[in-house]
């Protein structure tokens, strides 16, 4: 059996308004794959020029129990009049992209010591002053702000620097960061220990992302490329050599602003120091079908390898509607996931995509992102249906302990058309016994499912109806008494065949649903072969005219007139005729001149 690609797609989603460090959604509200995603909330965070900056994170708890808050740089949040700021569906793909379910780049743990004197290390390229007596807690925050505000993080998506009570600061790495140097302390002046732990990188279950490697030349003349929407001016003159080509490719595409790395933050464009550059994409971002290579001066020094890896696994994109025919309004947004089956590939794929509640979700967790939360039964319902409603409790949206989710009531609703029901064919596919309790009650036990579906009292004028079914019995019942009731299948006695028989007379049977009986076809083919017939005649009759219309033109340019044949040979025989006369007439007059003497 052929396995299909797994995709889901949300509902409508509706932005939403949250107040500073007001959780959208705590950890474990929410669970994809059976993997609990993180929280989402509004923070502040360092800008890098001394102040702080409003931005949406999410707090991941890591296995060895520190609750790591990765920053989503984009979309940025900003406040509006009451001071709220707004969640969109954006916003809800890119907290799903920042979940550890498509991996975790390298982690790297500083751990700290006190300061025993005044003076200052270098970590990362940063400068961090301490004072006799600080802690490892304060000389650990202090190393998070200075990492968090300069080039090493805020020039590359995907890092973070945080602090934690126990004096260590852990850097988190891009997953697309490769062959990461151990981050190293110096100092001069100040005593003080920092012991570095590597954690490799773990690539997640959801999805592995696409890596291409392009391949430089030395351009032949000046002129311009263009990757991925950034246009690289190159010279011979100055790019000398192929290294230097793919060092100012590299460059270029990870300048802050870049369309490169403006959106998704965690492309890298790795130089590998021998004229090849590897392009690494984040797993989270799925096919990057807007990747594209153009030489616009034809200087040929770019190709691309056939090494590439290509994305594979669960792909979570954006669509976009235009429900009113003006792009310049509010769209409507959905989130589309799909997973397709990948073949020949060593990478699990699970057959189908999962968001439901963790233990402390609510319903409208999920109606956030759009989906329904009810209860749908689609189809005909065989039994009767029976909802109950229960409450154990007052909700009290003040209180995180009582869901306010809860209501006390609840809305069900049915679609239904009209139509006939064939009381046998209902009794072949689902029959039933009817069982006597006593001469006056009786049970209907469905028998595929030996199910009670009803308990009756039995009136022996009324008898005993079920389905469109009635049965009556001629003497009283007594208990114990049991009747199975179906469709006569072995066909004793019954004439159904018969009668299916006689009303294929007017069973529409021919020409497919909405055709004709067999009457009403024949009378059509009758009617469409006399219809064909008179049509040959007529056309029949008008093509002898037109033959005897092109004979008589024939005629008119090669035929033969026998009157005018008659006629010519009239006249050409008194010609000849007068010939002779005039011959004969000047022999005499010949031979009488020959006579004289």
């Amino acid at each position: 059996m052929a396995l299909r690609p797994a995709e889901l797609l949300s509902g409508v989603i509706q932005s939403f308004d949250v107040s500073l460090e007001e959780l959208v959604y705590a950890e474990g509200d929410l669970v994809m794959n059976d993997r609990s995603l993180g929280s989402l909330r509004v923070t502040q965070v360092s800008n890098g020029a001394g102040g702080l900056t409003p931005m949406l994170v999410t707090d991941i708890t890591q296995e060895d129990g520190r609750v790591m808050t990765k920053a989503i740089p984009y979309p940025g949040v900003t406040a509006n009049a009451s001071g709220k700021y707004e969640i969109t569906a954006e916003h809800l793909q890119f907290y799903f992209a920042a979940q550890d379910g498509f991996g975790a780049g390298e982690k790297q743990t500083l751990q700290f010591s006190r300061a025993t004197q005044d003076g200052s290390f270098t970590i990362a390229g940063e400068t961090v002053n301490v004072s006799v007596g600080d802690t490892a807690v304060t000389i650990a925050q202090r190393v998070a702000e200075a990492l968090n505000a300069s080039d090493f993080i805020q020039n590359f998506g995907g890092r973070s620097a945080q602090a934690f009570d126990d004096g260590s600061v852990v850097i988190q790495f891009a997953l697309t960061d490769s062959n990461v140097d151990r981050v190293s302390v110096t100092s001069s002046n100040v005593e003080l220990t920092a012991t570095v732990v590597e954690d490799v990188l773990r690539e997640g279950p959801w999805a592995l992302g696409e890596e291409r490697t392009l391949t430089f030349a030395v351009p032949s003349t000046a002129g311009t490329i263009s990757i991925a929407g950034v246009t690289i001016s190159l010279n011979p003159a100055v790019e000398t050599t192929a290294a230097l080509v793919a060092t100012k490719v590299q460059r270029e595409l990870m300048a802050a602003g870049s369309a490169f790395v403006s959106v998704y933050s965690e492309r890298r464009a790795i130089d590998n120091g021998d004229g090849t550059l590897t392009l690494r994409f984040p797993a989270s971002e799925g096919d990057p079908v807007s990747f594209t290579l153009f030489d616009s001066n034809a200087l040929g020094v770019m190709s691309q390898s056939l090494t590439d890896r290509e994305f594979s696994g669960l792909e979570i994109k954006l669509n976009e509607s235009d429900t009113d025919g003006d792009l310049a309004t509010t769209e409507e947004y959905r989130l589309s996931f799909h997973q397709p089956i990948v073949e020949d590939s060593d990478r699990p794929q699970d057959s189908q995509i999962r968001i439901g509640l963790g233990q402390t979700g609510f319903t409208t967790d999920l109606t956030k992102l759009g989906f329904r939360t009810g209860v749908y039964v689609s189809g005909e319902v065989k039994e009767d249906l029976i909802v109950f409603s229960t409450l154990t409790h007052t909700p009290d949206a003040s209180d995180p302990d009582v869901r306010p989710d809860l209501g006390v009531g609840f809305t069900l609703g049915a679609i239904y058309k009209e139509g006939t029901r064939d009381p046998v064919e209902t009794l072949r596919v689902e029959p039933f016994n009817v069982v006597f309790t006593s001469s006056t009650h009786y049970n209907i036990i469905d028998r595929a499912t030996n199910t009670l579906v009803a308990e009756r009292s039995y009136n022996q004028d009324q008898g005993v109806s079920y389905r469109g079914v009635t049965l009556f019995l001629n003497t009283t019942p007594a208990a114990g008494d049991q009747f199975a009731v179906d469709g006569n299948q072995d066909g004793i006695g019954n004439n159904a065949n018969m009668l299916r028989i006689a009303k294929l007379q007017t069973a529409a049977i021919v020409g497919g649903a909405g055709g004709f009986s067999l009457a009403d076809a024949y009378g059509q083919v009758v009617t469409d072969v006399g219809n064909a017939s008179f049509q040959a005649s007529i056309a029949q009759k008008a093509l002898e005219v037109v033959k005897d219309q092109a004979v008589q033109a024939r005629d008119k340019i090669s035929g033969v007139s026998l009157d005018e044949e008659a006629a010519d040979l009239i006249r050409y025989q008194q010609a000849y005729q007068a010939n002779a006369k005039v011959m004969q007439t000047a022999s005499t007059l010949f031979d009488a001149i020959l006579a004289v003497r």
